[in-house]
């Protein structure tokens, strides 16, 4: 029990802090700051990760050291690396098989799951005949943001009253069209 001001007021300088470096560190309210890629060779080690656990050539993995991204959280800008690649049904069944391998690669290299940037569950939110699903990643100052978006072609008719899953179950594997896109930032101090 607080007994005087100058306890109050030294309890009030001790939880202030902590509330604020307790929120920064689960990515609630991380502050805005300019966003820069990570190096070269942090680059090109996710890229090989990646291509790996999607059973890609790392030439497929395309990378771009210097893309325009901003954090959709704490509405920092800047630059990152980032990486895509695009695939079809024929090799991944649904975006859980894409982000699986994704998330226990990022895990293994250090990285750790924010749930504040997690969107939509497993297998995505239906938009039009697409799906997407999106989540991050951080270490340290380090940022990385996996999106997926999958899509069927116009080709492909939905009636509007189907729900877009049965769209997707009826679709040939080779209609369904993956694009992957991981961005990987550091906040430059």
């Amino acid at each position: 029990m607080l007994r005087n001001k100058s306890s109050a007021f030294l309890l009030s300088c001790i939880a202030l802090p902590l509330s604020i470096a307790f929120t920064y560190s689960q990515g609630i309210a991380a502050t805005p700051g300019k966003l820069r890629p990570l190096s070269v060779k942090a680059c090109n080690t996710l890229q090989a990760d990646l291509a790996s656990v999607l059973k890609k050539k790392t030439r497929q993995v395309f990378v771009n050291t210097n893309a325009p991204f901003e954090d959709q959280i704490s509405k920092g800008k800047g630059t990152a690396c980032r990486l895509t690649v695009s695939s079809t049904g024929k090799s991944f069944k649904s975006i859980a098989d894409i982000a699986t391998p994704i998330s226990a690669i990022m895990t293994k290299q250090g990285w750790k799951e924010d749930p504040a940037y997690a969107a939509d569950g497993p297998e995505g939110k239906a938009i039009n005949l697409r799906f997407a699903y999106a989540i991050a990643f951080r270490k340290g100052n380090d940022l990385s943001v996996l999106d997926i978006k999958s899509s069927l072609p116009k080709s492909v008719k939905c009636p509007s009253n189907t729900p877009v899953t049965t769209c997707y179950d009826q679709a040939k594997s080779e209609q369904i069209m993956y694009k992957i896109t991981l961005n990987a930032a550091r906040t430059a101090k």
